[in-house]
């Protein structure tokens, strides 16, 4: 063995060193294999404790306002803030709980969240003078369109399309609000018109209105002047969204401190709840006191005459009714005729005599009063006409037919006007009745009377009785032509 040379390594043989090389290969693509799933997994956020691990929802687009504003499918993902002192798992920590705010969805256009609030109100333009359209909450995605000269408001837009406008301490934007552009409204000169421009006293005055805010409460007020106007509303109104009301106004006869509208002029204000109105005038007539004055002709006749009627001192341009009545103030019947008075309150009408009351009953009173009224009101006058009633020849009849001075005969007649007065007469039968009366009686209400009558031996004059060949003549006292005769021998002393 001395003569053996040293060992200096052992020998490997070929089919080992190919195994080892295999070996190293597989132990370095499996090292590369998992160093590629590790940066995988740290890149797609696939950690059960990563938020973001959620899939962006679609995203929505403010686009120019040609285009139309698509909104999100899904409420954008939600970032945990967290606070300034790091939370601490254990032991007693007084750090508030992270505050949640969302997130804006990428590639959106000018867009808002609402914040500070519970419930913000979408009003119809920049400012609380403005109507409410709707009501969104806390968080609610909103489009912005533009905003006010002061940037205070801003136009918004909703994912129901509705568009309106919201106070800015309210919202949080994904852009700078100055980089919006301006769409407030201009705004418009309000104006208003009163119809009628000439009023009296409760005279409704219809106000209509355009260019005030959009659904917007306006007031109405009045005064002497545009300078001094009364606090008092006396009427209100709501604007449409374009600004127009509609309303009216009952003309007062005082102003709202209690002193009396004298005629002239009356300023009407209309104004909304931000200051903005207009003015209109009216041209107001205060109440006059009126001394109505009527004249009838003529002034007796029966069923059929045409009676012709006039008035003065009456209100002007006011309807009035003639009526008949049995006294001045028994006025209570259906107008016969109307007329309208003249700007100086004359009228002039005509209407023919019936024979009957409007309830279809025969007119048998004699003393009727022509009537001429303002209807609800106190401005009456009445002017006396006498009616001939229509009836049957009046016969009478005497007991006995011949008497001397002093003898009672009876006297009886029929077919007389009911309920009038009569008057007995004597006269001859040559001549007619020639003395006044020396009775008179009263018909019953079938016209009818009977009484006694004592034989004169004078006439009515003082002259002595002569003749003997009389006649006893009976008239109705208020139409001497409604009258009857009968032949009376006077016996001679």
């Amino acid at each position: 063995m001395g003569n053996q040379p040293p060992v200096t390594g052992q020998q490997i043989s070929p089919n080992l060193q190919w195994g080892i090389i295999g070996a190293v290969i597989i132990g370095l693509t499996c090292l590369i294999c998992s160093g590629v799933l590790v940066i995988y997994l740290l890149a797609s956020g696939g950690d059960d404790e990563n938020p973001q691990s959620v899939a962006n929802p679609t995203p929505f687009v403010f686009p120019t306002q040609s285009t139309p504003q698509v909104f999100p499918t899904a409420q954008p993902t939600q970032t945990l803030r967290p606070s300034a002192t790091p939370f601490s798992s254990g032991g007693n920590n007084n750090n508030p709980p992270p505050v949640i705010q969302p997130t804006f969805p990428t590639n959106s256009g000018p867009a808002a969240y609402v914040t500070n609030t519970t419930t913000l109100n979408v009003r119809s333009g920049p400012g609380t003078e403005y109507g409410i359209v709707q009501t969104i909450g806390l968080n609610q995605l909103v489009g912005l369109i533009g905003r006010n000269n002061a940037s205070t408001w801003v136009q918004i837009r909703l994912v129901s399309g509705t568009v309106g406008w919201v106070n800015t301490s309210y919202i949080r934007a994904n852009v700078a609000l100055g980089s919006l552009p301006v769409t407030e409204p201009t705004p418009t000169v309000p104006q208003v018109t009163a119809n009628p421009t000439s009023v009296v006293k409760d005279t409704q005055i219809a106000l209509n209105g355009t260019g005030y805010p959009a659904s917007t409460q306006v007031y109405v007020y009045i005064g002497p002047s545009n300078l001094s106007v009364f606090p008092n509303v006396l009427a209100t109104a709501l604007t449409d969204s374009s600004g127009r009301f509609s309303t009216t106004l009952k003309m007062p006869a005082q102003w709202p401190n209690g002193t009396t509208i004298p005629t002239g002029p009356v300023i009407i204000s209309v104004t909304a709840t931000n200051g903005v109105g207009a003015l209109t005038t009216v041209n107001y007539t205060a109440a006059q006191t009126y001394t109505p004055v009527i004249a009838i002709s003529p002034n007796t006749g029966p069923a059929g005459t045409v009676i012709n009627v006039s008035g003065t001192g009456f209100p002007p341009s006011l309807s009035v009714s003639i009526r008949l009545a049995i006294t001045s103030t028994d006025f209570l019947t259906t107008p016969y005729t109307t007329a309208v008075t003249s700007g100086s309150g004359t009228f002039a009408t005509s209407f023919t005599m019936p024979s009957k009351w409007p309830d279809n009953s025969t007119i048998t009173q004699t003393n009727l009063q022509v009537v001429a009224l303002v209807d609800g009101t106190s401005y009456v006058d009445s002017e006396a006409f006498t009616y001939q009633p229509a009836v049957a020849n009046p016969v009478i009849s005497i007991n006995p037919t011949s008497a001397g001075a002093g003898t009672d005969i009876a006297v009886s007649g029929t077919n007389f006007p009911a309920n009038t007065t009569v008057e007995i007469r004597l006269g001859l039968s040559s001549a007619g009745f020639i003395s006044s009366p020396y009775l008179t009686v009263t018909t019953n209400s079938s016209g009818a009377f009977t009484t006694p009558f004592t034989v004169p031996s004078q006439w009515t004059n003082g002259t002595p009785i002569t003749d003997t060949a009389l006649q006893v003549v009976v008239t109705v006292a208020s139409n001497q032509s409604i009258s009857a005769v009968t032949p009376f021998t006077f016996v001679l002393p």
